[in-house]
């Protein structure tokens, strides 16, 4: 018989956004079976998922998530069925797409979580007006590691609304390459790059968008 690969790559969605039903069955009785070969994962469009569901995943590097909201570990015990104690495993992500999840972001920067966001290599953010305060927080986490930085956008509002032009990128010493779309402009993202050996400063998000 041949052997089946270990699933390495994983995405939990819904079509709209809902609630994880079952969370704390899906924690002890689904994560197990594929928690010790995923490396990648991708949560969309579901609420109140327990970030157990990615602590628990022990080679986890790549993590998205995309209208999804994240509780902690207390918030999903239930006196009907028993949690199982497991000592958590620190991860340590090197790559992270964000879209619209800012409460997910904020228990992922908390200890508690359990997952290092401050090795990021490689950090995705679609902007939106409500999230610029976090997305602050997480540069800021990963500052001395970060080498590419998407800051992308649906629609010119989030730019309008959150004020992405102020972004300061000065603190990222390992950036070597941003590519934003441009607020008002139709067309592909524009990329901006720094030869490794550049001691350059970058500056804020601002300079480097195209002026008519």
């Amino acid at each position: 018989m041949a052997e089946i690969s270990p699933i390495r790559q994983l995405t939990i969605a819904s079509k709209g956004i809902i609630n994880l039903r079952n969370p704390l069955l899906f924690v002890d009785n689904v994560i197990p079976f594929f928690a010790s070969s995923i490396t990648s994962l991708t949560i969309q469009c579901l609420a109140h998922v327990p970030v157990e569901i990615i602590s628990s995943c022990v080679h986890l590097t790549s993590l998205a998530v995309s209208f999804t909201s994240l509780t902690g570990q207390s918030t999903i015990q239930s006196p009907g069925i028993p949690t199982k104690s497991k000592p958590l495993h620190h991860l340590q992500l090197t790559n992270f797409s964000y879209q619209n999840s800012r409460i997910a972001l904020e228990v992922l920067l908390r200890p508690s979580s359990h997952v290092d966001l401050s090795r990021l290599q490689t950090l995705i953010v679609y902007a939106d007006k409500s999230s610029y305060n976090i997305i602050k927080d997480l540069l800021k986490a990963c500052s001395n590691a970060l080498e590419e930085f998407a800051l992308l956008s649906v629609g010119d509002s989030a730019w309008v609304q959150g004020n992405w032009e102020n972004l300061n990128l000065q603190e990222m010493s390992r950036l070597r390459t941003f590519r934003f779309h441009p607020p008002f402009a139709n067309g592909p993202a524009r990329v901006v790059t720094r030869d490794p050996g550049s001691d350059k400063p970058w500056g804020a998000v601002t300079d480097y968008i195209p002026r008519s």
